[in-house]
């Protein structure tokens, strides 16, 4: 158990997982601001394709940036101000979002008559 967020694709055949991250706290915390109007309820919304774009390309180029902390705090991933970078923590937070911009590479613009699904389960 933990925190999980799936995104999946709903067709007129059924319903399909496409990409499932396990406790990537600081993704939830961004979808809950931008897809769950602050409150998670453990619903299954719909999801805008334009989102996994914006998060895709947002994670690639702090990932390419020279002070790619800074970067990501300024577009994703905002960070408290006594939060301590330490070395397992700057290792987490590359592999998310080396996680994230790869799973999403995989992820097409719906059809016609498929919907984007995410939903945060803890």
């Amino acid at each position: 158990m933990g925190l999980d967020i799936y995104i999946s694709r709903k067709t007129s055949s059924g319903k399909e997982c496409l990409i499932h991250w396990h406790k990537f706290g600081p993704l939830s915390e961004w979808f809950r601001e931008k897809i769950y109007d602050g409150k998670l309820d453990c619903n299954e919304r719909p999801l805008d394709y334009l989102a996994l774009v914006f998060l895709h390309e947002n994670c690639v180029a702090a990932l390419d940036s020279e002070n790619w902390k800074e970067k990501m705090q300024e577009q994703l991933f905002p960070v408290k101000s006594d939060f301590a970078w330490t070395g397992r923590r700057e290792l987490a937070y590359l592999k998310m979002m080396e996680a994230i911009a790869e799973d999403i590479e995989d992820v097409s613009q719906p059809g016609d008559g498929e919907e984007l699904l995410i939903q945060i389960t803890y």
